[in-house]
């Protein structure tokens, strides 16, 4: 049975012959197309018919045909042809993300690659998935744009009070001891991050809170779009991670493999893979190098 992914489109060719088995010709488009999805009932095809020639057709299986995953099933009619029935098999999911907006795109994988690679292959998106973890997690940033997030601060001693995520766009509100703060009057912000006390006030470290969680700041942080070097560096470690799961699929499963022989079955393994330290598997596909962790360093904090 030809599998479908989610939500994707597929060009079903066929073949529609009559009573006797000749082919059947000069329909254009005028034969009818019923879909059943997932056992439901058989709806009106809507996508594009055409005819292609000596009896063959083709319908263009389209996004909205192939939004459910489990069988879709096909049934063309049309006058003086026998029916022809297509069965296919709609899989995938439409992953979601665990670790927030993906800094680089299955496009970007694949045209660093330079093959093609289905938008919502679950092994691409779950390599963008873990090199934006890896980049998050060495800069201690999250680096995509977050709107009006609010977070509670304890009070530092002096004038300064930093905000952890950069760079700071917007403060929309401060407030401290339960006090809503003036902007420019009160606080004001630098270009570091940092909030300012002014007219010689520090924030207020002693009062009835003893300066804990006591100052709560409403701000909008992070790029929008991603600078272009965190989206190269995601896309070459999801690339790394990506080609470390097909060689681990293609070997079954078994780190290190280098060399298959069927005639007196024999196999061979990098020396990495048979020293005391061998990690040749996919799980010790490097997320993130040395080269790619110096351009990063500029947004680590």
């Amino acid at each position: 049975m030809t599998k479908i992914g989610l939500n994707q489109t597929h060009l079903a060719t066929f073949v529609l012959v009559d009573a006797q088995g000749v082919e059947v010709s000069g329909l254009g488009t005028t034969f009818t197309v019923q879909l059943s999805k997932n056992g439901g009932a058989f709806l009106a095809g809507t996508s594009t018919k055409a005819e292609i020639g000596s009896g063959w057709y083709s319908y263009l299986v389209s996004a909205s045909d192939t939004d459910t995953a489990g069988p879709l099933a096909l049934k063309i009619t049309a006058p003086g042809a026998a029916q022809q029935n297509l069965l296919y098999e709609v899989s995938g999911s439409l992953f979601e993300s665990p670790v927030g907006p993906l800094f680089a795109t299955v496009a970007d994988v694949a045209a660093f690659l330079q093959i093609d690679i289905p938008s919502d292959d679950e092994a691409a998106l779950r390599a963008l998935g873990e090199a934006t973890a890896a980049i998050r997690n060495y800069t201690r940033q999250y680096l995509s744009r977050v709107e009006d997030d609010t977070i509670t601060l304890d009070a530092p001693h002096g004038r300064r009070l930093f905000l952890p995520e950069l760079p700071v766009v917007s403060v929309e509100t401060v407030i401290e001891e339960s006090v809503a703060l003036v902007a420019n009057t009160d606080y004001r912000l630098d270009g570091a991050g940092l909030l300012h006390r002014l007219k010689g006030n520090v924030w207020n470290f002693w009062g009835t809170s003893e300066g804990l969680q006591n100052i709560e700041v409403t701000y909008t942080h992070g790029y929008d779009p991603i600078p272009d070097d965190i989206v190269v560096i995601a896309t070459r470690a999801a690339a790394r991670a990506y080609q470390a799961g097909l060689k681990a699929e293609e070997n079954g499963g078994v780190g290190g493999l280098i060399s298959k022989q069927l005639g007196d079955y024999s196999v061979g393994f990098s020396p990495e893979a048979t020293s005391m330290e061998g990690t040749m598997g996919v799980s010790a596909a490097r997320l993130l190098l040395m080269s790619e962790k110096d351009i990063l360093n500029k947004y680590r904090i």
